[in-house]
């Protein structure tokens, strides 16, 4: 707790756009991430359980691994959407433009059109608490 650092944010750049902006990947993702590894892990608990510790009955069995492979189909599914559109650009709605800001491309644009960072960009001097002066 005493050595906790705010994780930074990863920015990028519109090639198509020429905007600076934060990347979020939202919630879709987690979502995806939540169904997909729910629906693998109970799975794989109930085969654990069922092949190794005490066999399920044959309805429960039937019943069970439907359901959880539609959870992993679902976050599957939800995770290649999120994957297909993250770099898409949310301002002008141009495909797969957006590019880190410390690659060499994206310095060359910056320099090439004079972009300036937004404030929320630019980097704050670090706070001292009252009792560290």
């Amino acid at each position: 707790m005493l050595c906790m650092k705010k994780k930074k944010s990863l920015h990028v750049l519109c090639t198509e756009c020429r905007k600076i902006y934060q990347f979020k990947p939202g919630l879709k993702r987690y979502v995806g991430i939540g169904f997909f590894s729910g629906g693998l892990g109970g799975i794989g608990v109930l085969l654990y359980n069922h092949y190794l510790i005490d066999p399920l009955h044959p309805k429960t069995l039937s019943l069970l691994i439907p359901i959880y492979s539609i959870l992993f189909i679902i976050g599957a599914i939800i995770l290649t959407s999120v994957r297909i559109t993250q770099w898409d650009c949310k301002v002008c709605n141009s495909k797969k433009s957006l590019i880190k800001l410390d690659t060499p491309e994206a310095i060359e644009i910056i320099k090439e059109n004079n972009l300036s960072f937004p404030e929320e960009l630019e980097p704050k001097e670090e706070s001292k608490q009252p009792w560290q002066s």
